[in-house]
């Protein structure tokens, strides 16, 4: 746990169970729906810094970590305004997070309350700060809440006190807790003073570890009842298990603003009472760097000439020294009293003696100061009382004189009041009779202004319907135009298809021709080359036989030659008439193809003849329309004049009215004027 190289240590946490619970209450009654004695805040956003200095001040909110008025903190950054605004929840002491659980389950209200101290403080940036070395929690931390970025403070302990350090050097940092802040912010918001603060009760021998807003002036033993105790505990420690305080009697031990934590633990290692074993531990760990066995053998030994060269008041009360002695001995708390007790020895007696005189005498001076005081205070209280018996005696004869004169006044004043009433009555008559007419003008022309507005809207229907009809006319002859071209269109596409239709029966006729041709031509061909065959067979079969004589042979051959004159001039006649048919049939294929071409030339022309007159038809529908139209505005514009006409003449009647009753009212002011007179 201990780093014997490095100054501090790193502590277990033990924050669980305690930091995922719920934060609970823990009140008196009679502190439930306290209030200020101040008006609530209207607006959060739009309280001056000074007004927010002001409420915490009425509110008694106190800082926990520092036991400081939160008001005397801001109200100190009016001269110089911090750079930086830090919202403390750095809980590196173990059990402890009586900070870092309200800021989790209070985001809105810290946030809030960071917001207005920041406003107050007049700090260019603000943010949270919390512990880094915490690994032993259920829940998680965010990077940001409600705008604010979250700054984690790594470092072995006591790192809130080394932080602190660093952060105050600079004059430009402020240090507020989180629970104060959400205490301002209650304040801004439901207008209550303080008068709860955040503790964290835990230690072994709680049952129900948890974060408690306890009542302030609670005993530590209700405390401790709230959460249950499994045994009876041997140490009770109010405040940080480091830098508590070991109390004994619970039931008179009162809660403060500054109380952030109560544990109960079931053994006290301090009661052991072993030795010293010289293991320098403490040595190694101290964060200021200083002895803490050899400050704790002087005092056991009342060496007090060493005391001073071993700087004792350099000590912060870090109860690291303790924490880490096998032995369990009490450095801390030991070393921290010879301090207070031996500080006044860094001097000399006689500087001593010398202060205390000085001391007496600065007393018996306040005292003789004081003496004179009271005197002169009973004295100006007695000058106070004669003061004030005679000028009641005064008062009381001016009251008898002003009493006498206001009876005399009443008499007058009833005489004029009654006076001033009749005046009154008939002024009021002759002003109820103006009204009048000054109503009924204005009902005479409000009516004949009505009557122009409806003469007004019925002319600008009327034009309205006209021009209605004219464009639903439009409407009919574009769609008519649209449908003869439609129309058109289909003949057109009609007479294409029939067109196509008949070329390619065209067509196909000429290519049965073409192919009926070919096959005479083809049948001529196999009976010409059929005919050859059986020649020659019939030649060779000639030449085979013997018994013919050779004039035989050449009167053969020769009708064998002019069998195959014949079948040439056969094949001759049978292509030329099938050339003959091809002609034909391309003659009439050409034929119906000019006929098409002129069919689909007339579709054309009839489709374009009904486009044209189609678009003649529109526009002479939008030139219909078009003066429809103007004939509309001008309708309308005429029925705009007549009633701006009448407007004007109404406008004239009222005004005409209102100067008859205005001549009424001052008439009217006037007779009420002189009998008030």
């Amino acid at each position: 746990m201990a780093g014997f190289f490095y100054k501090g240590i790193l502590l277990q946490q033990h924050k669980e169970p305690a930091l995922s619970r719920d934060l609970r209450e823990f009140v008196n009654a009679d502190t439930i729906g306290v209030t200020m004695d101040r008006p609530p805040v209207g607006d959060a956003d739009s309280l001056t810094p000074a007004e927010i200095a002001s409420l915490a001040r009425d509110a008694h909110i106190v800082d926990e970590r520092d036991g400081q008025p939160l008001a005397d903190k801001l109200a100190a950054c009016q001269q110089t305004p911090p750079r930086l605004l830090i919202a403390d929840a750095v809980d590196d002491e173990p059990y402890l997070s009586s900070q870092l659980g309200p800021l989790l389950k209070n985001p809105a209200h810290s946030a809030l309350g960071l917001r207005l101290a920041q406003r107050a403080a007049g700090a260019a940036e603000a943010q949270f700060a919390v512990y880094k070395n915490l690994t032993d929690l259920d829940i998680r931390i965010p990077r940001k809440i409600e705008g604010f970025s979250v700054r984690r403070i790594r470092g072995r302990y006591p790192a809130e006190y080394q932080a602190s350090q660093a952060f105050e050097a600079d004059d430009d940092v402020l240090l507020i807790g989180v629970g104060a802040l959400i205490q301002l912010a209650r304040a801004v918001l439901f207008n209550r003073p303080q008068t709860t603060t955040f503790v964290t009760v835990a230690g072994d021998c709680i049952g129900n570890p948890t974060n408690l807003e306890v009542s302030l002036g609670m005993t530590v033993a209700q405390v401790l009842e709230r959460c249950g105790l499994i045994e009876d505990p041997a140490r009770v420690v109010v405040g940080g298990s480091m830098t508590g305080i070991s109390v004994i009697d619970t039931e008179n031990t009162l809660v403060t603003p500054s109380t952030r934590a109560v544990l109960a633990f079931r053994q006290d290692f301090k009661s052991l009472g072993f030795g010293c074993i010289g293991c320098s531990r403490c040595v190694h760990v101290c964060p200021k760097g200083l002895n803490p066995f050899f400050i704790y053998r002087a005092v056991q030994e009342k060496r007090y000439a060493a005391f001073r060269t071993l700087d004792a008041q350099m000590c912060i009360g870090c109860g690291t020294c303790s924490y880490m002695c096998p032995a369990k001995l009490d450095l801390s708390e030991t070393v921290q009293k010879a301090a207070r007790s031996f500080k006044p020895m860094a001097g000399s007696i006689r500087t001593n003696a010398a202060l205390l005189a000085k001391k007496d005498a600065a007393d018996y001076e306040s005292y003789l100061a004081d003496y004179a005081l009271h005197r002169a205070q009973i004295d100006h209280r007695r000058a106070l009382a004669a003061a004030r018996r005679a000028d009641e005696k005064r008062r009381g004869e001016a009251a008898a004189a002003h009493a006498a004169a206001d009876r005399e006044a009443d008499r007058a004043l009833a005489q004029a009041l009654a006076d001033h009433r009749a005046a009154d009555a008939q002024a009021d008559r002759a002003l109820a009779q103006a009204l009048e007419a000054n109503q009924a003008a204005q009902r005479a022309a409000d009516e004949a202004l009505a009557q122009a507005l409806r003469r007004k809207q019925e002319a600008g229907q009327a034009a309205d319907g006209a021009f209605a009809q004219a464009e639903r006319q439009r409407q009919a002859a574009e769609q008519a135009a649209d449908k003869s071209v439609s129309d058109a269109a289909a003949a057109a596409e009609a007479a294409d298809r029939a067109a196509e239709r008949a070329d390619a029966a065209a067509l196909k006729r000429m290519q049965a021709e073409e192919k009926a041709a070919d096959k005479a031509f083809s049948d001529a061909l196999k009976a010409q080359q059929s005919a050859e065959k059986d020649a020659a067979k019939a030649l060779a079969k000639a030449e085979r036989n013997s018994a013919l004589s050779d004039d035989d042979r050449q009167a053969f051959k020769r009708t064998l030659d002019e069998l195959q004159a014949g079948a040439e001039r056969v094949r001759a006649e049978a292509q030329a008439a099938c050339g003959e048919a091809k002609a034909a049939a391309k003659v009439s294929y050409e034929s119906e193809l000019e006929k098409g071409v002129r069919s689909r030339a007339a579709a054309k022309e009839a489709a374009a003849a009904a486009r044209q007159a189609a678009e003649a038809a529109k526009l002479a529908a939008r030139e219909t329309c078009e003066a429809a139209r103007r004939t509309c505005e001008a309708d309308k514009a005429a029925a705009l004049t007549a009633y701006e006409s009448a407007q004007e003449a109404c406008e004239a009647d009222k005004a005409a009215a209102l100067k008859v009753y205005e001549a009424a009212q001052e008439a009217d002011a006037q007779a009420r004027a002189r009998a008030l007179e």
